[in-house]
């Protein structure tokens, strides 16, 4: 085998390593009723505080729904469009949706 198929041979195998690793992340256990039902009433409320009832939330999750969002850096929750307004918000707000979109005190408009 020459040193170029060699090259070749090893770039093929440690790109399919990669790509199995990458496709073995642990998913998010589920949500159990109870938690299911405070997202749906969590995500419905911040869904209205921009005026509109329509499963697109403007304003940033990540940032306590203080900052627009922008479609840029948009995530989907139980059939909601959520808008975060950065790269970094979106990884954070992702780390631990729940617990941060629970945590958001939403007055009522």
């Amino acid at each position: 085998m020459s040193s170029l198929e060699s090259k070749k041979l090893m770039g093929l195998l440690l790109t399919l390593s990669l790509s199995i690793v990458s496709a073995c992340k642990p998913s998010p256990p589920p949500m159990d009723a109870e938690t299911t039902a405070k997202v749906q009433a969590k995500l419905a409320k911040a869904d209205a505080v921009d005026g509109q009832v329509d499963k697109v939330i403007a304003k940033c999750a990540g940032c306590s729904l203080a900052m627009d969002g922008s479609p840029e850096h948009t995530m989907k929750l139980s059939g909601f469009t959520l808008h975060l307004c950065s790269a970094s918000c979106k990884t954070s707000f992702g780390k631990d949706t729940v617990k941060i979109l629970l945590a958001i005190e939403i007055t009522e408009p």
